[in-house]
């Protein structure tokens, strides 16, 4: 599929025939191409274990795979004498990684001691009180929490601050907004849309709640058993026509929900399994 660039910026990742196997030799991803320009928001979408974390990993540069997965012109995978990504960094003992200018956000953090904020901030250099201010601001975090007695939102919100707090040309978001409130999911939203416009940051969003989303993406990426099978720009996108004709106000959830069922149907009559074996379920989700 060949993809637009918008407003004529360079491709910021370029995935080819790239493919990831767990440890057992069970296929995660299979051939997987993707293009995205620089300072696009890609929404990435697909059923419960069609590959999107591993992708996401793998354009992060956590997963050695095999093809090519190349951002902003290098080779994400870096190996090191261990025979390892050794440029993958993690954050604070959370699940935060970071690779040069890109910055990958995992799934739920649940942290052990009594660490306050302040305390996890001083482990990290290089950021300064503006930023730290801002972002404390915007996600109403108190310096003072104690991390390991905080609800899952708290904790959410305390990780978005350590994932953001030095700057990253990259960020690649692994369904973050699981916990968050409604006030919360808004505020990263406009903070990662402030992000990109004014900074140019690209952004990878994964994520099975679409409130907010349908005017807030500018591509949509869908993933189906290991392979992107869509990568579009959402502006224009022909495949959310039949929705908008219909009258729907979230064209891409129901176009994701109607896309999702099909999948989970066909692999059911062919008794497919996902790649992580399990015969894939339609997606419950509330719009």
């Amino acid at each position: 599929m060949v993809e637009m660039h918008r407003d004529g910026a360079g491709p910021a990742i370029e995935v080819t025939n790239m493919s990831y196997a767990w440890r057992d030799g069970t296929p995660a991803l299979r051939d997987a191409n993707l293009t995205l320009p620089a300072a696009c928001r890609s929404i990435i979408v697909g059923a419960n274990g069609a590959g999107k974390t591993c992708l996401l990993r793998c354009i992060g540069g956590m997963y050695k795979y095999e093809g090519s997965v190349k951002v902003e012109g290098s080779e994400a995978y870096v190996v090191n004498r261990l025979g390892t990504s050794g440029s993958v960094e993690v954050i604070c003992g959370t699940n935060i990684w970071r690779k040069g200018n890109c910055t990958i956000v995992g799934e739920r953090w649940q942290p052990n001691g009594s660490s306050t904020v302040s305390t996890m901030l001083s482990l990290l250099d290089g950021w300064t009180e503006e930023r730290r201010d801002m972002i404390v601001d915007r996600f109403g975090i108190d310096l003072d929490w104690k991390v390991n007695q905080l609800s899952d939102g708290k904790k959410r919100r305390v990780q978005l601050l350590l994932a953001f707090i030095l700057p990253s040309q990259l960020l690649l978001l692994d369904e973050v907004t699981t916990d968050l409130d409604v006030l919360a999911r808004q505020s990263l939203l406009q903070f990662l849309k402030e992000e990109n416009e004014v900074r140019g940051v690209t952004v990878l969003f994964s994520t099975h709640i679409f409130d907010g989303l349908e005017e807030w993406g500018t591509h949509v990426t869908y993933v189906r058993e290991g392979t992107v099978v869509l990568n579009k720009e959402l502006a224009g996108m022909s495949e959310l026509e039949p929705y908008k004709a219909q009258g729907s106000l979230t064209p891409l959830f129901h176009y994701v929900e109607a896309t999702v069922r099909k999948d989970a149907e066909t692999a059911r009559a062919a008794g497919r399994k996902s790649t992580r074996g399990q015969v894939l379920p339609s997606m419950i989700a509330a719009n």
